[in-house]
């Protein structure tokens, strides 16, 4: 969340900030200067002494294959079955030939050969080696299999992955895939690969890994990307039984730890980035955070262990970046990047990073300790769309986690957080949860892309970020309509129209598959003004539009008031000689079925439910959708309504994904703005969850206050939101620079969307002379409002109090100020509470 710059009388924030590392720091690894102690008397050790790397081996196993698993009570027998069947299906299809082992995985033909080949063929050997070691597989010690896997690993060795090769196609299988595959096929079958055939996958390891790829702090090797190759590290010290080698891995992790203001990493906000400008919380991070807990799990106790105060640090991301995004058990699709177009759901990425959480938690403190257990058994309880017991991308280690979680009654489930309102500034994201429903919004900026392409994956995902709002209400979970948990799981990205998805405004001009360029190439590059304002319950956010090859432009926002989701949007214009269109919202209704569509209700009459049609609805003011929600139509413009079944197939969106034909039906509501509008708007309001009732009782409830080209402003209850796209005046309300200002009662909260202003000055009358500056740490107190009593509560030199005496008696001008340490505004310490609300909205309307 970018941190809000709260209305603050007449104080200059100074503060002292970590120095964050910037992407392109050099990271230099010393050399390891000490002697491995007497006491740790073991062989092998390349140091002139000891250790015990056998340890280290056997705790990696037993990650890998868990400990005293009741095989025989579920969900461990079912899953140690499938997993037996899977083993079987490779054994069964293994053929190996000049450059493959199966036919559908050439890895050294010079026409077909893909380094994925390799990785791939790898990961099916582990299969069969965890199908050998497990019991309860009907493979288990299998002498065939246990064959098999050898001859594999021995013709992979000799045709690509020796110390010799020459890596080709993607560095990622290299440096990343293959070790990860092998670290697990070294620790399961240890004893039976042998001496040689270890040593000799080492020392190829070695060769696709050297030290320099962990050097420095750049390119391929940050972030996740970097945690994964201290893994791949780690992987010659513990089986090369190598002190240099660990003692290299470990300080690698080092630049891991801190804060970024630029490029790859973790931000002061929550933010994660990777690949410069991809929000990716939810997939580089998630394999980031899987990465950062094994590995400390495995070197805990050891000398090279990683430090306290390291581990402290990375654990404050647990509820800052991963928590917030995790919605009963799945993680958003909008911190995913381009793995959405995998078949692989937003549920199955949600579990990989609940289990690593729980492997966190082992050497947390207590407190938070206590707390992850229970918000991730709550998780475990609430996802009953995509339980983790079926959940066949867990390790059977992860699932023992789960389970004794889930059987110890000790822990209590938490429930989702009642109210809560994130602003993920660095990486233009936003979070909003109610006790029944969550939403988020995916937006791009001169930070942030389009969206990302790459290894033919996310082919149409053009216009995901283009204010994407995406919302899972809880009241829709249990009910025979699908909308719920599945929303965005089922099918929805391959299935869905790419030019209609839910919240965006977007040209109809047809693009390329992977338009833009890889690997988030495409960036509007001047679209300044995207971000908000919040106060941690309720928001403003806003986004400068731009088109995606296109000449679209135009502004959006988004005001979290309650119950609704208040949407404007203004000076849309395009000449692209295409359509442009607003959707208000496209519901994944599941798969096609002879059933008919959920009941629509516009203005109390309900509306035929026949599949394929769409009707337009003229001057309503709501529509509520049976098992979804409800909708307000605040302006009376056109929209359209409608029903149809979309077929799709995976790998229409993904190279690499299935060619079979998926259907599911959709319920759409869009504006079109015409062919090549000029200076259109629309305005509406999304009730997630919301019965027939309480959309119908939810009119009039919200009010847009305005909706013109430089200003977009709402109210609902006791708030007032506000996005200001350059220096104006608003009734008694005064900026003097672009701003995004929220006011709940009495507290004004402004935020600076462009990052980049050094003074920001808000000016309103109001009638009191009194205020209360409340201290973040919680502490209260009652003041007359004066520069002296200021100077008592605020340090001097965060003070400046600047009286407009030329304007009115009670008019005064407030100046924010932030040092210039970064892009990203500081949190100041203070809030002012002024009563201005009933000025901005009316005497009658607070």
């Amino acid at each position: 969340m970018r941190p809000s710059l709260l209305a603050l009388a007449s104080l200059i924030i100074t503060k002292t900030l970590a120095r964050p590392m910037q992407d392109n720091q050099t990271q230099s690894l010393p050399q390891p200067s000490e002697p491995c102690p007497e006491s740790w008397n073991c062989t092998g050790c390349t140091s002139g002494h000891s250790h015990s790397f056998n340890k280290l081996r056997r705790r990696w196993r037993d990650m890998v294959l868990g400990v005293d698993l009741p095989v025989g009570s579920e969900p461990f027998k079912s899953r140690l079955i499938s997993l037996g069947r899977r083993a079987a299906r490779f054994r069964n299809g293994f053929a190996p030939a000049n450059g493959r082992l199966w036919p559908d995985l050439v890895y050294a033909d010079d026409e077909q050969a893909e380094s994925s080949a390799v990785t791939h063929s790898f990961r099916r050997l582990l299969v069969m080696a965890l199908a050998w070691a497990q019991p309860g597989t009907g493979l288990t010690r299998d002498a065939d299999l246990l064959s098999v896997i050898l001859r594999g690993v021995d013709q992979l060795q000799q045709d690509v992955y020796h110390a010799e090769g020459e890596p080709y196609g993607n560095w990622w299988n290299w440096k990343v895939g293959i070790p990860e595959v092998l670290m697990d096929l070294c620790a399961v079958l240890h004893d039976q690969l042998g001496p040689r055939r270890i040593a000799d996958l080492v020392a190829a390891n070695d060769h696709f890994v050297p030290d320099s790829a962990i050097a420095s702090y750049r390119s391929s090797s940050t972030g996740a990307n970097r945690i994964s190759q201290c893994r791949s590290v780690v992987f010659s010290g513990v089986f090369g039984k190598s002190v240099a080698r660990l003692f290299r891995a470990r300080e690698g992790l080092t630049p891991v730890f801190s804060l970024v203001t630029s490029g790859d990493g973790f931000y002061a906000d929550g933010s994660f980035i990777q690949h410069r400008s991809i929000p990716y919380t939810g997939t580089y991070g998630a394999v980031l955070i899987d990465g950062f807990a094994r590995l400390s799990a495995l070197l805990a106790g050891s000398k090279w262990a990683i430090q306290d105060d390291e581990f402290q640090r990375f654990l404050a991301n647990v509820d800052r970046s991963f928590a917030p995004w995790i919605f009963h058990g799945l993680v958003m699709d909008g911190v995913s990047g381009r793995a959405v177009s995998r078949a692989s759901d937003d549920h199955r990425r949600g579990h990989t990073i609940m289990d690593s959480i729980l492997l966190l938690a082992d050497s947390a403190p207590a407190a938070e300790r206590a707390r992850w257990m229970a918000m991730v058994k709550g998780w475990i309880e609430r996802d009953e769309y995509s339980p983790v017991w079926s959940d066949p991308t867990l390790s059977m280690a992860g699932l023992a986690r789960f389970k004794s979680l889930a059987d110890d009654q000790t822990i209590t489930a938490a429930p989702e957080p009642e109210t809560d309102h994130r602003l993920f500034a660095a990486m233009d994201r936003v979070v909003h949860r109610r006790p029944t429903w969550a939403a988020s919004v995916s937006m791009s900026s001169i930070r942030t892309s389009f969206y990302e392409t790459g290894n033919g994956e996310n082919l149409r995902g053009w216009h995901a970020n283009s204010g994407m709002l995406y919302w899972w209400a809880a009241s829709a979970l249990n009910g025979s309509v699908h909308p719920g948990l599945g929303q965005y799981s089922d099918g929805f990205w391959p299935t869905v129209d790419p030019y209609r998805l839910p919240g965006t405004t977007v040209s109809r001009k047809p693009l390329a598959d992977g338009a833009g360029g890889k690997w988030g190439a495409a960036m509007p590059d001047d679209a300044e003004w995207v971000g908000g304002a919040t106060d941690g319950e309720f928001g403003a956010g806003g986004q400068d539009v731009r088109g995606l090859e296109s000449t679209l432009r135009g502004r959006k926002s988004w005001f979290f008031l309650g119950p609704a989701i208040v949407c404007l949007g203004t000076s849309l214009t395009s000449f692209d000689g295409e359509l442009v269109e607003t959707t208000y919202d496209n519901r994944n209704l599941g798969a096609a079925s002879d059933s008919p569509f959920p009941l629509l209700v516009v203005d109390g009459v309900p509306q035929p439910s026949m599949i394929n049609t769409s009707m337009e609805i003229l001057n309503a003011s709501w529509a509520h959708l049976a098992g979804s929600g409800g909708y307000l139509f605040l302006d009376p413009r056109a929209v359209v309504a409608v029903r149809e079944v979309r077929t799709g197939r995976w790998s229409d969106i993904d190279n690499s994904g299935s060619s079979k034909p998926i259907a599911r039906r959709y319920f759409t509501l869009y504006r079109t703005h015409g062919r090549d509008p000029f200076q259109s708007a629309y305005a509406y309001a999304v009730l997630p969850g919301a019965s027939e009732d309480e959309t119908r009782a939810a009119v009039g409830s919200v009010r847009i206050i305005q909706n013109e080209p430089l200003m977009h402003a709402a109210a609902g209850g006791n708030v007032f939101a506000a996005n200001f796209f350059a220096p104006g005046r608003f009734g008694p309300l005064r900026v003097s620079e672009p701003c995004s200002v929220l006011i709940r009662g009495s507290t004004v909260y402004v935020a600076d969307p462009i990052q980049a202003a050094d003074v920001i000055e808000v000016v309103w009358r109001y009638e009191k002379r009194t205020a209360t500056v409340r201290d973040k740490a919680g502490a209260s107190v009652s003041v007359e409002f004066s520069a002296s009593l200021l100077d008592s509560l605020l340090r001097p030199e965060n003070q400046k109090f600047v009286p407009i005496e030329t304007y009115a008696p009670h008019l005064y001008l407030w100046t924010f100020l932030r040092p210039k340490l970064s892009r990203l505004p500081v949190v100041p310490r203070y809030e002012l509470l002024i009563d201005v609300l009933p000025s901005l909205i009316g005497p009658n309307e607070t």
